[in-house]
């Protein structure tokens, strides 16, 4: 999980997931989303204002954030079936969150002193990070058997 915005083709890794997944078999995933907000946590905020980057410059690029109806299409193009999916998000105030952030990028605090400190939880907001899960249908010929 948490690497499809970071691959060359993000299709071609679903793709590749999907064969070698077994018939009946669960793939669970979580992406970034590309929208404004998700701009600005996971790029300004995180790795390129100073004052709160925890992540190193160009880690990530906004361009590679995927949307969900964009994971969809992966999905069903990989022949597998789409599930829910869920908002991951901090369930502390921002301004805390921003402490923490900047704890970390003073180097105060380790990562997962960070991780726990946000509380990230299911939400109904996917604008920054969602996750979800798909099946391959238990019809589907296994690879492994041709």
């Amino acid at each position: 999980v948490d690497v499809l915005q970071d691959v060359d083709s993000p299709p071609s890794a679903v793709r590749e997931a999907a064969r070698v997944l077994s018939p009946g078999g669960l793939y669970l995933y979580d992406t970034i989303n590309r929208t404004l907000r998700s701009k600005l946590l996971a790029i300004k905020l995180f790795q390129d204002w100073k004052a709160t980057a925890f992540m190193e410059p160009n880690l990530h690029d906004h361009r590679m954030f995927i949307r969900p109806r964009e994971m969809d299409e992966y999905l069903r193009a990989a022949g597998l079936q789409p599930g829910p999916i869920v908002g991951l998000a901090a369930t502390i105030s921002p301004p805390r969150a921003v402490g923490l952030m900047r704890a970390r990028a003073r180097g105060q605090i380790t990562y997962g002193d960070l991780g726990r400190g946000l509380r990230i939880r299911e939400s109904r907001d996917r604008s920054g990070l969602y996750a979800g899960i798909a099946a391959k249908p238990r019809d589907a010929i296994d690879p492994a058997q041709t």
